[in-house]
């Protein structure tokens, strides 16, 4: 492999279109590049390797000041592209650790870019794409382990395929939490941008412990959800409010626009405060979702991207008739010397 040779790019270069030809090389020619923004506030550099004249491989380094693991400072390696060939792979990761010790880290961590709200994991088992799903070769894990990095963290998608709910029930919970002055509502598509804004504030106190969690600009939040408003259903997104109108709870549903059948819902964010005032209201919204999207036509719910093992996770399981896919997180301790 002495041909290959590492060419740095940022976007607006010339060199710039062949980091973004690989992945329709890769996926065909009508592959939407999904796992690479060019606004993305963490870019550091772009990175293309070369076999002579063709692209075989690429990454992005992603320099995050506040993401930390195991209370080590972490660079990222995202937007990962490579041919199936464990020697081009082991060559391309290869500048990838060289670049992070050059930049005196200690831990790297992939494929992330930057952070965990923008797209990280690789498929461990290849099914077909839902809507916001990843979509890569499954063969990047064993790129990745193959060149000594380890999972840090693995996650999966579950399916609910019997929409179950019981009407009693739900009466009794939505009294319940009415009683203790919940406000339930939809989202308000006619003031999306400020709905945004507001759910992007929540959503940092709500995801403040997890795992990897860094604060997200409420306006990078809104710029990013705003591309694919047109897409929602403001039915399907639920808002539970205290009687100061502070966000609680956030239910977020999305169609499965991937699925031609047009009956397939995904579950995308269940989340609430911690020591929320309303208790176990999310799994309520769940339970509410089913009902909803059962009278709308749909027939499954995919749980997406759950940590496993987590609240959510436990949540999921209790509903979910069968499991879908599994993603992993990599990571690994450099050696500076």
């Amino acid at each position: 492999m002495t041909n290959l040779r590492l060419i740095k790019s940022m976007p607006n270069e010339m060199a710039f279109k062949l980091f973004l030809e690989l992945p329709r090389k890769l996926y065909g020619d009508e592959y939407k590049d999904v796992n690479f923004n060019s606004g993305n506030p963490y870019l550091m550099a772009c990175y293309v390797l070369m076999d002579r004249e063709e692209s075989v491989g690429r990454f992005a380094i992603y320099k995050n000041p506040e993401l930390k693991y195991e209370n080590n400072k972490a660079l990222c390696i995202g937007s990962y592209e490579c041919l199936e060939d464990v020697a081009v792979a082991e060559c391309l990761l290869h500048h990838a650790k060289e670049i992070c010790k050059q930049e005196g880290y200690q831990y790297i961590i992939g494929p992330m870019n930057g952070s965990t709200w923008d797209n990280y994991r690789f498929n461990l088992n290849y099914q077909d794409p839902f809507f916001m799903d990843l979509n890569q070769h499954v063969y990047y894990n064993e790129q990745f382990e193959k060149t000594g990095f380890t999972k840090i963290s693995e996650y999966k998608s579950n399916v609910v395929k019997e929409l179950n709910y019981n009407m009693g029930q739900l009466h009794k919970f939505e009294g319940h939490y009415m009683n203790k002055g919940a406000i339930f509502r939809h989202l308000d598509m006619h003031n999306v941008d400020v709905e945004l804004y507001r759910i992007a504030e929540f959503c940092n106190k709500a995801f403040a412990n997890n795992f990897l969690f860094t604060e997200i600009d409420p306006m990078y939040f809104v710029d990013k959800y705003l591309k694919v408003a047109r897409m929602f259903d403001p039915e399907l997104i639920w808002i539970v409010e205290n009687q100061q109108g502070i966000i609680q709870s956030l239910l977020f549903a999305i169609p499965d626009w991937y699925d031609q059948t047009g009956k397939t819902l995904v579950l995308k964010t269940m989340a609430s405060l911690p020591n929320s005032e309303f208790k176990g209201v999310s799994t309520y919204l769940a339970r509410k979702t089913n009902q909803l999207a059962k009278a709308k036509g749909y027939n499954k719910i995919i749980h997406a991207f759950f940590i496993k093992e987590n609240l959510s996770d436990s949540a999921s399981q209790k509903m979910a008739s069968s499991f879908h896919k599994e993603y992993a997180l990599y990571g690994m301790e450099l050696s500076l010397n």
